[in-house]
């Protein structure tokens, strides 16, 4: 019996050794988005657009719907003769509620003639237009607060602010 014990507690020390070991090691550091956007942005400054979009793919799958990150991936895959896949990301980017002058960045130059894109451009210029309107009630003194929620009291006409402070 004491030699199943001492072959049973061995066995578990050189487990608990490799779990340790594990744990100590770690998984392998992955980069983060902001070091992929900035490799994909000294790739677009060396007119390496391949790397580019490599780099806006990677950064996009770890931060989806980033609008630059969008903006980017249409950018590249324009520079790259993608212009179907341009135009999708630059419709995302309008989807976004985005703004911006497409026409006017070259890098879109080969797909300035298409309808496509004279369409999507018309989306993005629709986006600046005002919605709605929206009128000053009351202005709070204590400029540190960092609102988290509004509500009103609409039998006395009062409104409670909360704050993270």
């Amino acid at each position: 019996m004491n030699g199943k014990f001492w072959l049973t507690g061995r066995i578990g020390l050189i487990a608990l050794f490799f779990l340790i070991m594990a744990c100590q090691s770690g998984p392998e550091k992955q980069p983060a988005l902001q070091e992929i956007y900035q490799t994909g942005m000294s790739a677009y400054e060396d007119s390496n657009y391949t790397d580019f979009l490599k780099a806006m793919k990677r950064a996009n799958d770890l931060r989806p719907n980033h609008p630059s990150v969008i903006y980017n991936l249409a950018s590249g895959q324009a520079l790259t003769g993608n212009h179907d896949s341009a135009l999708f990301w630059l419709n995302r980017y309008a989807d976004l509620g985005m703004t911006g002058d497409p026409e006017l960045d070259s890098d879109f130059k080969s797909v300035y003639d298409d309808p496509l894109f004279q369409a999507v451009v018309r989306r993005i210029k629709d986006n600046e237009h005002q919605i709605g309107m929206a009128e000053i009630v009351a202005v709070l003194p204590d400029s540190t607060l960092i609102t988290e929620g509004l509500a009103l009291d609409s039998r006395n006409n009062t409104f409670f602010v909360s704050s993270v402070h």
